[in-house]
């Protein structure tokens, strides 16, 4: 009988390890879905939006997004909007 090498398994569930022990943070990995626009485009977005020229479905072709992307960032616009500034 020949010994086989003990070898510690990774656990398949290391990101909830990591998320327990804190390293996710301190790493600066988040845990979710990245967003489909960057902030310049969900600017320029809203700008379309704004101005009119454009409707939803040829904003979503336009960015190569979905029409409910375009309707969650436009939400979100308008919700930053009606925030007062803080000091």
């Amino acid at each position: 009988m020949t010994a086989v090498p003990t070898t510690k398994k990774r656990s398949t569930n290391y990101v909830d390890q990591e998320y327990q022990l804190g390293l996710s943070a301190t790493n600066g990995r988040l845990r979710g879905k990245q967003p489909k626009l960057s902030v310049k485009e969900e600017a320029h977005l809203l700008e379309l939006h704004d101005a009119g020229k454009y409707a939803m479905t040829e904003m979503a072709e336009l960015f190569s997004i979905s029409r409910s992307t375009i309707y969650r960032a436009v939400e979100r616009g308008q919700r930053r909007a009606a925030e007062p500034l803080r000091s």
